[in-house]
């Protein structure tokens, strides 16, 4: 599957989550994205990760200990990853002709087992 069919595909399982999770999920992902987009560097990202720890951050407003955020932020990834694995299991990209390619078509089809 392609990365964008995937994000989009994860988009949508994100905002059928269990409210808790959606926000919990969304909050921390967003100031990570956020860090990401000023870190012009790996190194950078991951310095303004531990220092700015967007799971702190959570584990405070959403009044939760650091540990609970952890475990729950692998336990909505892991689901998440399920999800999208078994999406991909029923789902195929069917390849069309140049002509339909040059219009941006995209096709999903079920896999035939």
């Amino acid at each position: 599957m392609y990365c964008g069919l995937e994000e989009i595909l994860r988009r949508q399982l994100v905002s059928n989550l269990p409210v808790d999770q959606r926000e919990l999920y969304v909050y921390i992902t967003s100031l990570e994205d956020q860090i990401a987009e000023y870190s012009p560097t790996p190194g950078h990202y991951l310095d303004k990760l531990s220092k700015q720890s967007p799971h702190q951050q959570a584990a405070s407003k959403f009044h939760l200990s650091f540990q609970e955020v952890y475990d729950k932020m692998n336990e909505i990834e892991d689901e998440l990853y399920r999800m999208v694995q078994e999406y991909k299991s029923k789902v195929s990209l069917t390849v069309l002709s140049k002509e339909k390619k040059e219009q941006n078509w995209i096709i999903l089809t079920p896999k035939v087992c």
